[in-house]
């Protein structure tokens, strides 16, 4: 997959989140449009309308925030592991972010998709 029609987004999203990765939309302003699937920390309706930077701490909100400037910017789709430090311990999450394009071909968000990375068992 290389992008998203704006169009096409409502049956992608329903099949993706029938296999339980974490996908979101962000906006041109990196604000959720929606989320599933979040890790249970959070609430999927509590996320909308913010920023990572008004969601977790600023070190990891960077990063992450940095990846997505970089699709956005570019265009094209990238992919990055990332770890997160939640209730439940450290997390990593291999994510992938795609560019969603308008009716004109623009780009105007980004579509993510996160899976979840098993730590190595000692």
């Amino acid at each position: 997959m290389e992008q998203v029609d704006r169009e096409n987004m409502a049956g992608l999203r329903r099949s993706l989140k029938r296999l339980g990765m974490v996908i979101a939309e962000v906006d041109h302003e990196l604000r959720y449009v929606w989320i599933e699937n979040p890790h249970p920390d959070f609430d999927a309706s509590a996320v909308v309308g913010k920023r990572d930077d008004q969601l977790i701490s600023r070190a990891e909100a960077k990063e992450i925030m940095s990846f997505k400037r970089k699709v956005l910017a570019s265009g094209r789709p990238a992919h990055e592991t990332l770890a997160f430090n939640r209730s439940d311990g450290l997390r990593s999450y291999t994510i992938f972010a795609y560019p969603i394009r308008n009716e004109r071909g623009a780009v105007d968000g980004i579509i993510t998709v996160g899976f979840d990375v098993p730590s190595p068992r000692a």
